[in-house]
Order: structure tokens, then C-alpha cells, then sequence
């Protein structure tokens, strides 16, 4: 499952908030919580994070829930859906900051490697084999979006990439009017 980043107007979010079950089930027109899908829901996609992520427990611990009713928490006990705002994007920023810097120490190191590198490369190795990726990457055209109807910066899921398309929707998304939602999977 991929996670993903919404934008929902902040008055949808304070109605979606309070809620009941009914009102929620007559609002996107379900019969039972098997009809449930994020797409009923008033929001729009603006970033897909990807499947590899870590940071759920700490937006977990920070952040509400899209609904307070308990009886809509439970049914949905198996999603993450919350209303992260800008902080949470900055915490998902830090992340990725800290994952390209202890990736490139691991880069540095002459010791032996994940199994992605086959295992006990040498630094100068594991040197080699990330100067291919980024050098295929270019080539493919896969890091830049330069297609003029789409506002993304990159097409690229590596966080070295995508972390600068997270600080253009940190810079752009009008946070007075509009709140960031995630929504994914619980890994349990």
C-alpha cells in the first residue's frame, strides 16, 4: 500500500471531525464500511509518498485522527488517516533529510553493506554502484517533471529527489485555509 498526502479544505475537515457514523455513511453514500474509500472523501491528492516508510509512529503520536468519533476510529482502526498539517510535513521532511545523510554515510563506510550492494561491498564499490543509479535515473529522464501541466518538481520516489518536491508543497499549500491529511496502511 502506498501512502499519500491530501489536501482537504479545513471546513470539511471540522464537519468530517464531528461526524456520526450515519452522517458519515450518508455523506459518501455507504451501506456497510466495506463501501468506505478515501476518494469519497472531500480531499485531494497532492503527493504520493510511496510504500517504504518509517515515520508513522511519530505522526501517530502527534497528530488526530481525520475523525473523533470512536465508532468511525474503530472501523478504521486499520488506516492511517490523520490531519498532519505543515508541522507533519516538516517532521516527514526531517525524515527523508536524515535517511539521504545516513544513506550517503553508508556510502562512505568500507564496510560491509546491505544485501542491495551484495553484501560485503567496499565503499568504493557501493560508490560505483550509486553513481550508476543516479546516472540511469538521469538518463531515463525520471528526475525531472518538466511537463507544463503538472506543478511536481520530480517524478523521482528517492528521498534525495522527492524531499525537495515535499519543501515545495511546504512552501506552497496555504495552511490557513487547508489542512494536510496522510492516509495509508497500519503495518502490522
Amino acid at each position: 500500500m502506498s501512502f499519500g498526502l491530501y489536501v482537504m479544505n479545513k471546513q470539511d475537515v471540522s464537519k468530517l471531525k464531528e461526524m456520526t457514523e450515519e452522517e458519515l455513511m450518508q455523506k459518501l453514500s455507504m451501506k456497510t464500511w466495506d463501501d468506505f474509500s478515501i476518494w469519497k472523501l472531500p480531499m485531494k491528492e497532492i503527493y504520493d509518498l510511496g510504500k517504504y516508510i518509517d515515520f508513522d509512529a511519530d505522526l501517530c503520536e502527534k497528530h488526530e485522527c481525520l475523525f473523533s468519533n470512536g465508532t468511525i476510529q474503530k472501523e478504521l482502526s486499520g488506516e492511517l488517516l490523520l490531519d498532519i498539517g505543515r508541522e507533519g510535513l516538516v517532521t516527514i521532511i526531517e525524515y527523508y533529510r536524515k535517511e539521504v545523510v545516513a544513506y550517503i554515510e553508508m556510502l562512505m563506510k568500507d564496510e560491509p553493506a546491505d544485501e542491495e550492494f551484495g553484501g560485503g561491498a567496499t565503499a568504493q564499490e557501493k560508490m560505483l554502484e550509486f553513481i550508476e543509479q543516479k546516472h540511469r535515473s538521469w538518463r531515463l529522464g525520471l528526475v525531472l517533471n518538466t511537463a507544463l501541466d503538472s506543478e511536481a518538481l520530480t517524478n523521482s520516489w528517492s528521498k534525495e529527489y522527492a524531499i525537495f518536491e515535499l519543501v515545495r508543497l511546504l512552501k506552497t499549500i496555504d495552511f490557513e485555509e487547508n489542512s494536510l491529511i496522510i492516509h495509508g496502511y497500519y503495518n502490522y
